[in-house]
């Protein structure tokens, strides 16, 4: 089979970006593959392919009633309940070792 120079360099490239230098030698990017059982493991499966997305959401939550605490003007029995529900969703983030800055 003939390949034209274009996919050679192109390949090349390639292969050069996907590599990394570490103490002066060339390493082999590392991968991680993750299998599954199915239908038998479809809870894990599914946490796993929307694990991200899962993050974003405590994130976005963890953003949301900072912000409550901080600017909105509630009422204090108001602001005693979300300082609540944000000191229940920090401890069981620390509990389940879960850092949402990663």
């Amino acid at each position: 089979m003939h390949m034209n120079a274009d996919f050679l360099i192109h390949k090349a490239i390639r292969i050069y970006f996907h590599w990394k230098v570490v103490n002066n030698t060339i390493q082999k990017p590392m991968k991680a593959i993750i299998e599954f059982n199915l239908p038998e493991e479809q809870a894990e499966h599914y946490c796993a392919i929307k694990g991200a997305d899962m993050l974003n959401v405590l994130w976005e939550l963890k953003a949301e009633l900072r912000s409550m605490l901080k600017y909105g003007e509630l009422p204090k029995q108001q602001y005693e309940i979300v300082e609540k529900i944000q000191d229940f969703l920090f401890s069981s983030l620390n509990d389940n070792d879960v850092n949402l800055d990663k």
